[in-house]
This record gives C-alpha cells, sequence and structure tokens, in this order.
C-alpha cells in the first residue's frame, strides 16, 4: 500500500480544516463539540481497532448457535453496550456474560452481516429496518420506508441491497401495531407479550425477539423524549431520538445525564426480557447487542460510525432469571400449554422504516 505523501496529509488536514471552521459556523451552539469531535478521533480508531482485534467476534458465534439442533432464543437488544448491560446482568439472570465484538455498526448492517441466507424461523421485532417490504432497489421507483428519513439511493445504500423479507421467511412486525406514538418508539411490553403469544401457538424449537431498547428515545424511569412538535405521518414505526442527540452534544443534557437516561432504558427492556426468559422453554437462550452506542465517549453519540463503544456488545449465556425480576401475571400459563389464540401480527403495511 503506497503511503501517502507529507503534502497529501497536510492538504487532507487543512481540507478538514476548513471543513471544521465551516461547520462551526453554521452552527456556533455546536462549535466546541465539532472541535472535540475531531481532536479526539484519533484516539477513538486506537480504541476502536483494539476492541476489534482482541475481543470475540460476534458473528462467528451467532453462526455457531444456528448450527445447533437443541432449541435456542435469541434476544436482541438494540443498541446495548457491553459494559452499561454487564453492570445489570447479575440483578436479573443467572449465567455468564463476555464482551464480543458487533457484526455491524447500526441494524441494518446487523441483519446483512448475521442473517445472509435463508432462516424459517420466528423473528419477532421492535426494529423498523428488520421488515416484509418486499424492496425493490434495482427498479426505476424511488425507494421509501414508512419511518426513516431515507430514501432512494440512501435507502439502498444502507441496506446494500439486502431485502430482510428474501432472507427471514417469519417475520413479525411488532413495530407496525404497537408504536407508541406518545413516547415516538415502540415498548419492550408487547414485544415479549408477542413472542408468548406465538410461544404458545407454534412452539418454535428455535425464535429471534428483538427489543428496540435500550435504543433511544428514552423510556425509563427517567425519560427523555424527542421534542419535535410535528411528525411527518411517513416516519411513524421508526424511532425519534435526532434531538436527544443534539442536545447532548451542546450540554443541554450531561453525560451523566445521558448514561442515567440510557441505564434506565435498559432495565426497562430487562424487566421484560425477563418475563419473556422465564415463561419460554428453550434448551439455551443467549441475549446480545445487534450493535452498541456512543454516550460521549470520544465527543460521539449514537451509532452508525466506528467506534469502541459501537462495537463492543454483550453475549450473555443465560442459565435462569432472578425470582424477582420475572413474576408472572396470574393469568398466565406455560408456553408449552396449548392454545387456540392466532398471534399472528395482521393488517401489515406496505411501507415502513425506520429512523436513525
Amino acid at each position: 500500500m503506497r503511503k501517502s505523501s507529507p503534502y497529501s496529509r497536510a492538504y487532507t488536514a487543512v481540507k478538514n480544516g476548513i471543513g471544521l471552521v465551516e461547520s462551526a459556523r453554521q452552527n456556533p451552539d455546536l462549535a466546541s463539540w465539532y472541535l472535540s469531535k475531531n481532536i479526539k478521533q484519533p484516539l477513538a480508531e486506537v480504541h476502536g481497532n483494539y476492541v476489534v482485534r482482541n475481543y470475540p467476534q460476534q458473528k462467528e458465534k451467532i453462526q455457531q448457535l444456528q448450527t445447533e439442533e437443541q432449541s435456542w432464543l435469541l434476544i436482541v437488544l438494540d443498541a446495548c453496550r457491553y459494559d452499561r448491560f454487564s453492570a445489570v446482568f447479575d440483578e436479573y439472570f443467572d449465567g455468564e456474560v463476555e464482551p464480543v465484538v458487533a457484526s455491524g455498526l447500526d441494524t441494518f448492517n446487523y441483519v446483512r452481516e448475521i442473517w445472509p441466507k435463508e432462516y424459517d424461523y420466528p423473528y419477532i421485532t421492535a426494529a423498523a429496518p428488520i421488515n416484509n417490504t418486499e424492496f425493490k432497489f434495482d427498479s426505476n421507483d424511488t425507494a421509501k420506508a414508512q419511518g426513516v428519513a431515507a430514501t432512494g439511493d440512501r435507502l439502498k445504500q444502507k441496506y446494500d441491497g439486502y431485502v430482510p423479507a428474501d432472507h427471514l421467511n417469519q417475520i413479525i412486525e411488532v413495530w407496525r401495531t404497537e408504536w407508541d406514538e406518545e413516547i415516538g418508539v415502540c415498548p419492550p411490553e408487547p414485544v415479549t407479550e408477542e413472542a408468548l403469544s406465538i410461544f404458545r401457538a407454534k412452539q418454535p424449537s428455535r425464535s429471534v425477539v428483538h427489543y428496540f431498547q435500550p435504543h433511544a428515545p428514552y423510556i425509563g424511569q427517567v425519560k427523555e423524549l424527542d421534542k419535535r412538535e410535528a411528525l411527518d405521518s411517513r416516519l411513524k414505526g421508526g424511532a425519534l431520538a435526532a434531538d436527544i442527540w443534539e442536545r447532548a452534544k451542546t450540554g443541554n443534557i450531561s453525560r451523566s445525564e445521558l448514561l442515567d437516561l440510557y441505564d434506565a432504558n435498559i432495565v426497562r427492556a430487562l424487566d421484560s426480557v425477563a418475563r419473556l426468559v422465564k415463561k419460554s422453554n428453550f434448551d439455551r437462550t443467549v441475549i446480545i447487542g445487534d450493535h452498541g452506542e456512543a454516550l460521549g465517549e470520544y465527543s460521539r453519540f449514537g451509532h452508525g460510525f466506528e467506534h469502541p463503544y459501537v462495537r463492543l456488545v454483550p453475549w450473555a449465556e443465560i442459565d435462569g432469571i432472578k425470582h424477582k425480576k420475572a413474576i408472572p401475571n396470574k393469568e398466565d400459563s406455560m408456553i408449552n400449554e396449548p392454545s387456540s389464540k392466532d398471534s399472528t401480527v395482521v393488517d401489515r403495511l406496505q411501507e415502513l422504516g425506520y429512523l436513525d
């Protein structure tokens, strides 16, 4: 590989500097954040490279799980960091949790990397990128999706030609029917209820349940929701969080407050996940993150870019639950008991989407 010359490196540095100044000029409130982010970027890259080289690969572990003959349940927590998850793991579960390298930087990357073949078991999801829409990316039609700001070539770029419905044969889109307009996201509780209903009716030997939390917006005991007053109806079904990151960048939300909000989202998710685990009957249960989240480290927020805390996610093998964390409702029955209730999601829309 040819090394860049001192002149080209100097040119790049000047170009980046001009871009930084222009960004700061257009957004004075974010000027200090732009400066800090650019100064710290090299450190973030070094840290990120260390993570990728020194931890197990999530993709390899999931590939191994997929080949096993025993029954299994894979629980996916969206935007779930290893460090924040592992801090509360022992409060909910018996088992082991370890850090692994996420296969993608966002949910679009995750589904494309982890599910490249064809899979015929339930994928129950609160995350809109995993959907039943038959995208025709190669046609002349402009691709668009309810819930996503990206359209056309940008949406095609996000999926890189991947169509989830061509690979996952049983996608149950809980986000379509259970998106809560007041909080701007699909909460975890209906995801658990839908999964348990499907488990009772179909008794699958393997399943995936994808919760949207701890991804923002923050709907735990402490809350922080998107502040936008008007919402394009096309964006319903995704998750509203862009405004939260803007306030974090300007310091209107401190980092300690942001961590509290994120942790509260984990707690709300795990309260529901623990109930799912208690009422399920699989030989093996694993909890993962599809990707992580930057919460101010190296002056970055969110995901969709290379960052050590976006890459490092949990792999948790569940042996059991702490009884106080998963008390069933009185009317519940075990999932192995027969049920005549058809729990398939109906009346799915033709368009779908996702809001970063």
